[in-house]
């Protein structure tokens, strides 16, 4: 899970996870990718996503 590899970043705050989503995909993240995103986005978008939260 995320939150356990990286304890440093938010992951509590929904909000936060959503917007990152968003950014990510550059759209509303669940009309692109299906619910949960964990388990249905790629290892590169877990990837760009981690960094997009880091910045």
């Amino acid at each position: 899970m995320l939150l356990d590899q990286y304890p440093q970043l938010s992951f509590d705050n929904h909000c936060y996870l959503r917007i990152g989503l968003d950014n990510l995909v550059k759209a509303k993240w669940d009309t692109l990718i299906s619910r949960s995103p964990y388990k249905h986005s790629s290892e590169g978008q877990r990837d760009e996503l981690i960094k997009l939260l880091m910045s």
